[in-house]
């Protein structure tokens, strides 16, 4: 308990902060090279230039459905596997995996400002060449990444200054218990 609190003192929440985000960069690096690779390999593309744009394409892709991971868990707590869940299919009831949203009822044309809609058709567009606004694709994704990057920030760091003040005020309480303790009087029979 000792190495615990003598830790807590000397990491500060932009430590912490600096640590996350290099970390989800470093993973989604990795999984997006993987996940590329895999892809590529499997359609029989052997372009150097297509597999770069593809594997960073990738790259945002998973940033952004990672963000979305952090947003749910670090603002919902407990309930938060529960409405990523609820996100999560939304997200695929609106992202033109069937048939376009153009043929399919008006209800799922949310599926156009969902990060889905786009990380699907820029991937037709790099392995299909089927979409043709794919500067736009990038464009929003590039625009979700940087807002869902900034409100998981000022969100992780507001949460990790309350948790700070809750360990004063537990450490303050300590203390004042302990002096109680110390100075009560004996009482004699």
């Amino acid at each position: 308990m000792f190495y615990i609190s003598f830790l807590v003192s000397k990491i500060h929440y932009l430590d912490l902060l600096v640590y996350r985000i290099f970390n989800g960069f470093v993973q989604g690096f990795i999984i997006s090279l993987i996940y590329s690779l895999i892809v590529l390999w499997f359609f029989g593309i052997h372009s150097g230039s297509l597999f770069m744009r593809y594997w960073m394409f990738n790259w945002l892709s998973v940033m952004i459905l990672g963000m979305l991971v952090v947003l749910f868990t670090v603002n919902f707590g407990p309930i938060a596997n529960s409405l990523l869940t609820a996100f999560a299919i939304l997200m695929l009831a609106g992202a033109t995996i069937q048939i376009s949203l153009e043929l399919s009822p008006r209800f799922y044309r949310y599926g156009y400002g969902l990060p889905l809609y786009h990380i699907i058709n820029g991937g037709r567009h790099l392995l299909f060449d089927s979409h043709e606004r794919f500067a736009l694709t990038v464009g929003v994704l590039l625009i979700y990444f940087g807002v869902f990057w900034t409100v998981a920030i000022i969100t992780s760091i507001l949460w990790m200054k309350k948790q700070e003040r809750q360990v004063i005020e537990e450490k303050q309480k300590n203390k004042t218990d302990k002096k109680r303790h110390f100075t009560a009087p004996i009482a004699r029979h």
